[in-house]
């Protein structure tokens, strides 16, 4: 069985240019708030059919929700309507009529960046609204997630570059070579910040931050300083809220 799978894996990725396994990854949920984002991801999403060129209008496309919210047939019992029809007021007429609005006249570039910004920490909503989820409810769980949860490690607080800077300086002594590449590394593995980010933060390529990333991480290995370093700013950067701690330099 095994290697009937393996062989249909393979004769799939052929032939639609795919790669991976049959069913690798996981099922990507999304925390939204609702109060702002329903209305709009729900003509969002019932609209795709009708910008892939599929059908022609949204109730014609069989496999989304649509034909459910528009009234057209017998909701499964699985499926609840109450959250998106109560932010059109359970007025299938003014979900209908926005839908086709939305249609004819929207620009979805800003909400598909927010979108995939949200893919990334899990949450579509404000600054606030993501504040208060990570402070009330995952707190705990950021401090000690297991492997199902790594990516909560998104929703902490990003420390700022500077700030990054600032503690790794206090360490390692501000300007300094040591200084410079601990950054770099600790930006990227424990505040997310992307290649070209911190480029632009030091005035230097992408290629340049990613060469220092690799290098430290196998430095980090027998390099005692280099290590305590990373691992006591690195501690000090994940706690939840905390202000900028001066440390002492070596």
């Amino acid at each position: 069985m095994h290697f009937v799978n393996s062989a249909y894996s393979i004769y799939l990725n052929t032939k639609y240019g795919r790669s991976g396994h049959l069913f690798q990854g996981r099922f990507k949920a999304i925390l939204v708030q609702a109060e702002i984002y329903a209305r709009t991801l729900a003509k969002y999403i019932h609209g795709n059919p009708v910008r892939k060129g599929m059908v022609d209008r949204p109730e014609q496309y069989p496999w989304s929700s649509c034909q459910d919210y528009y009234g057209m047939r017998k909701s499964p019992s699985w499926l609840n309507l109450s959250v998106i029809m109560s932010s059109f007021g359970n007025s299938r007429e003014l979900l209908r009529g926005e839908h086709e609005k939305y249609l004819r006249t929207a620009d979805d570039s800003t909400l598909e960046k927010n979108l995939r910004k949200a893919s990334r920490v899990g949450i579509l909503g404000d600054d606030d609204f993501i504040d208060r989820i990570r402070r009330t409810y995952l707190k705990d769980r950021m401090e000690n997630p297991d492997e199902e949860l790594c990516e909560l490690r998104r929703l902490r607080v990003r420390p700022e570059l500077a700030r990054i800077e600032a503690e790794v300086g206090g360490e390692a002594g501000e300007g300094s070579r040591l200084a410079k590449k601990c950054t770099i590394f600790l930006a990227h593995k424990h505040a997310n910040y992307k290649l070209k980010e911190i480029g632009e933060f030091f005035g230097i390529s992408p290629t340049a931050v990613s060469v220092s990333f690799r290098r430290t991480a196998k430095e980090i290995i027998s390099n005692e300083t280099l290590r305590r370093i990373v691992e006591m700013v690195g501690a000090r950067l994940s706690e939840v809220g905390e202000e900028p701690k001066k440390g002492l330099k070596v």
